[in-house]
């Protein structure tokens, strides 16, 4: 059997309730706009690692060893989230996130030695530059300019908070038609600092 997967940071509650409410704001834009938005789910609010994509059963067992050890080479990380960005860009809008604003190298070298320790798995090896965030909304059919791209300028410097990451979780991402359910399968700790 064939499981989606991805290996990321989870949120502590308080962080999750202030990006909440940011997406609360997202829904109060103007009609036109609010409708175009799928803004993530709160319990599904989380910062990516790595992307698996299709993983095989017999692969989930060498993937948590594997996950394991790189895990216990680090201690915790501190990460903070600051400032809301979109990709492609501003102008037209395809996901909107929030930006790591401190811990941002130290996760990037958590992400590449990742990488690395899972491409003996079969697992493929990112070839885009790494850009931590954390996606709040996606957008259809995103449109040049307008109150959507004025909203997100308005946050360019919105500080959301500290968290402290002390595991990684891999996840198994079940897709449904009110949106994925991420369910854990391992959690691995980072070294005691």
């Amino acid at each position: 059997m064939v499981k989606r997967c991805f290996v990321a940071i989870e949120l502590p509650p308080r962080l999750t309730r202030q990006l909440v409410e940011m997406q609360d704001q997202l829904r109060a834009l103007p009609r036109n706009v609010a409708r175009r938005l799928r803004p993530v789910h709160a319990e599904a609010l989380h910062v990516t690692v790595k992307f698996l994509g299709a993983t095989e059963d017999h692969q989930v067992s060498p993937l948590i060893e594997t996950l394991a050890r790189t895990a216990a080479l680090r201690g915790p990380l501190t990460l903070a989230l600051s400032g809301l960005g979109a990709f492609p860009n501003q102008e037209r809008p395809h996901t909107i996130f929030a930006a790591l604003s401190q811990g941002k190298d130290d996760l990037v070298r958590l992400m590449q030695d990742i990488d690395v320790a899972c491409a003996p798995l079969g697992f493929m090896m990112e070839e885009r530059p790494r850009v931590p965030h954390l996606t709040l909304a996606r957008v259809e059919g995103a449109r040049p300019r307008g109150a959507l791209g004025d909203w997100i300028a308005q946050h360019r410097q919105t500080d959301f908070g500290k968290l402290e990451a002390r595991e990684l979780v891999l996840f198994e991402s079940v897709l449904r038609p009110e949106g994925s359910l991420y369910l854990p399968l391992a959690r691995l700790p980072f070294a005691a600092s």
